[in-house]
């Protein structure tokens, strides 16, 4: 997170809330703060309309307030081992061969998001180094952020072909067959992350996996896993909310509701009435006059996520043609510029109608 201009000030309008008013005003945020969820970690930064909501007991969990998982929970079990023997030693991206500089360069252009540039130095650098796999894993990410995914698919598996302790290919591998509906097959990717090294994200991305393939009751274990490892993944608590509600535990899936909550991007984004009564899986709740009583405090639609200004200003670009003496010059009814502060970076139109699991609250 990077820091907020100095002597920055939030100025917000007067919100209303249960019949209370209240005035928001957010001043520099004390970025060496504290995180209550993740000690030793600096407390992220977000827009305060959120916090309007967050003080609400009601709505949202404490940040001390801690949720036990079910003495017996289903659990997802592969039907073979994931490997024959012992499992390879996991090897990180990073260490893969060869990261040298044309490569770092292209993995600049990938995040930059210059994903055209990227993809095309990509291609010339493979008629020279085929078999580096640093490359191949990048050009595996760029396929998949063009949506080329067959492409994606088969560059990971080049990956794992060669160094099969890659536990993050399988993961990426394993995300992008979920696209592809190739559920069976993105479980026995996943199943192998695991059995390579314990990372939290397997086994939400498994949850995922499991619940676009109607495997909704055995998510349950690898969701409480991950919350396990990250008490701030809002997502993860969402998804057992959802699991909840289909068993038509009101007051569980309720109390999941409230500690995702805790998270403010899940919270801005799925934490409100228009989400929720499109979700289905929230559908069996409806009639709950309990559910319905939590639902009226929420907000109706998504709130806005943008980022806050930053001390890092863009270059100005080169060779900035002089604007003509008979422009007029700009004037407070003027739009704001794009991605500034009133840039909707959260997203509220309608959800897509086949929208899965993975949108209702991964990474």
């Amino acid at each position: 997170m990077r820091s907020v201009m100095e002597g920055f000030v939030w100025l917000m309008p007067v919100v209303v809330i249960g019949g209370l008013t209240m005035v928001k005003v957010v001043t520099e945020p004390d970025l060496e703060a504290p995180d209550p969820l993740v000690p030793g970690k600096p407390a992220p930064v977000y827009p305060p309309e959120i916090a309007v909501y967050q003080k609400n007991r009601d709505i949202t969990a404490a940040p001390d307030e801690e949720a036990e998982p079910p003495a017996q929970m289903k659990r997802y079990k592969p039907a073979a081992p994931p490997f024959d023997g012992t499992p390879p030693q996991w090897v990180k991206t990073d260490d893969l061969p060869t990261n040298n500089s044309e490569v770092m360069g292209l993995w600049d252009l990938f995040f930059d998001n210059k994903l055209e540039a990227a993809n095309a130095g990509a291609e010339q650098e493979a008629a020279k180094q085929p078999k580096n796999l640093q490359l191949r894993f990048l050009r595996g990410e760029i396929a998949r952020e063009l949506g080329q995914l067959k492409e994606a698919v088969e560059q990971y598996r080049y990956v794992i072909k060669h160094q099969p302790g890659c536990l993050e290919a399988y993961m990426k591998l394993g995300s992008v067959l979920m696209d592809l509906g190739q559920f069976d097959a993105a479980l026995e990717a996943l199943n192998r992350a695991e059995a390579i090294g314990q990372d939290p994200e397997v086994h939400l991305n498994r949850a995922i996996a499991l619940m676009d393939a109607n495997k909704i009751d055995l998510a349950e274990w690898d969701l409480w896993q991950k919350v396990k490892a990250d008490p701030r993944d809002g997502g993860a608590y969402f998804n057992l909310a959802a699991i909840y509600s289909q068993r038509r535990k009101v007051d569980l899936a309720i109390k999941m509701l409230r500690m995702a909550a805790r998270d403010p991007e899940v919270f801005a984004e799925r934490l409100n009435q228009k989400e929720i009564r499109w979700d289905p899986l929230f559908s069996p709740l409806r009639s709950s006059m309990t559910f319905r009583k939590y639902m009226k405090r929420l907000p109706q639609t998504p709130i806005r996520l943008y980022k806050l200004p930053t001390q890092e200003e863009p270059p100005p670009p080169e060779d900035e043609p002089e604007p003509a003496p008979d422009d007029p010059a700009p004037t407070d009814e003027d739009p704001p510029p794009a991605g500034g502060p009133s840039a909707d970076a959260g997203g509220g139109g309608d959800p897509p109608a086949d929208a899965t699991a993975k949108q209702r609250g991964s990474n």
